[in-house]
């Protein structure tokens, strides 16, 4: 996510409760595997609203502390999920186009230092638009539909690739700054951007304005977010 140029928030799924989402275009719950009827409640009330993105992974309230339910994954998402037959390690492959227009093939491996385990997960929902599949199968890993209005996605695989999360944070509407896959943070009127590569970046501001850059490979820079004027670096 660091890499996807959007700017973002990491909150505890325990105070989700007690946090102002109205500033928030795209929810990510990144592992959830556990949801207390509370928890459910909560994302039903507040996360779950009409016009937001909601991002699920894996295998959300697969588990509510006593047993382990597969049924629970699509009461939470509203996504019909099921079991797959997947062999360890899987991989997360995304069809040419299928996120955007030009948006190349992509395969994204779950590497074995990330201890995936079993069981793994598919959609079965006829309602889903299928956008990705696990290698070598016709099992669908990733898909998104509306539901009650809400643009909801549900990933069976880690989404450690920047340029998928890019796609989905585009579509919920969340601003773009940097497309490069450079690490970026903003907050307090402040844009950090840090590249290994280097190269000439074009950093968006807002609709209105942008920024031009030459970056050193391992250079930072961090800019004013309303102006684009340099605080830091070039």
């Amino acid at each position: 996510a660091y890499r996807s140029g959007a700017a973002f928030d990491t909150i505890h799924l325990n105070d989700l409760a007690h946090v102002n989402l109205d500033r928030y275009k795209v929810i990510v719950f990144a592992f959830t595997p556990f949801l207390s009827a509370d928890h459910v409640a909560t994302i039903k009330n507040r996360v779950q609203t009409p016009g937001r993105t909601v991002v699920w992974v894996y295998a959300p309230g697969y588990t509510d502390g006593e047993t382990l339910e597969t049924s629970r994954i699509g009461a939470v998402t509203g996504i019909e999920i099921s079991q797959s037959d997947i062999q360890l390690p899987p991989e997360l492959v995304i069809r040419q186009n299928a996120l955007a227009p030009d948006f190349p093939e992509t395969r994204v491996p779950v590497e074995i230092q990330d201890a995936w385990t079993a069981p793994t997960f598919q959609v079965t929902d006829a309602n889903a638009t299928p956008l990705g599949y696990y290698g070598g199968s016709r099992d669908v890993a990733l898909a998104r539909k509306n539901v009650n209005g809400v643009d909801t996605w549900y990933c069976a695989l880690p989404l450690k690739h920047p340029g998928i999360m890019r796609e989905i944070f585009r579509h919920g509407g969340a601003h773009i700054y940097n497309d490069a896959n450079d690490v970026l943070f903003a907050g307090g009127g402040v844009l950090c951007i840090h590249t290994e590569t280097g190269g000439e970046r074009t950093i968006r501001l807002s609709p209105d304005c942008e920024r031009l850059l030459q970056l050193e490979p391992f250079a930072t820079v961090l800019l004013d977010t309303e102006t684009g004027k340099p605080l830091l670096g070039p």
